[in-house]
């Protein structure tokens, strides 16, 4: 998680361990349990954010999308673009 920080690809992550997930395989239904990390970042660099996680992951299939804010306070939007690349 280190290096998406020093490459500036995010500007904040929540870590949140230990969550109990259900998916349904067919007529299975599959429980597992999840680590789920939210990154405080710019769309244009989920692609790069997603092959760093692949690449560091250790188990576990890596399931990655966007959920586009409409709204953000001032200063979260100032630190997500004074501390993450320019795109």
């Amino acid at each position: 998680m280190l290096l998406i920080y020093l490459k500036k690809l995010v500007y904040s992550v929540n870590i949140i361990s230990d969550i109990k997930s259900m998916h349904r395989e067919g007529d299975k239904i599959i429980k597992i349990n999840r680590t789920i990390v939210l990154a405080k970042t710019k769309g244009l660099l989920f692609n790069e954010i997603e092959v760093e996680i692949k690449r560091v992951q250790t188990t576990g299939t890596t399931i990655a999308f966007t959920m586009p804010l409409t709204q953000v306070t001032k200063e979260l939007y100032d630190n997500i673009q004074a501390n993450t690349l320019k795109v």
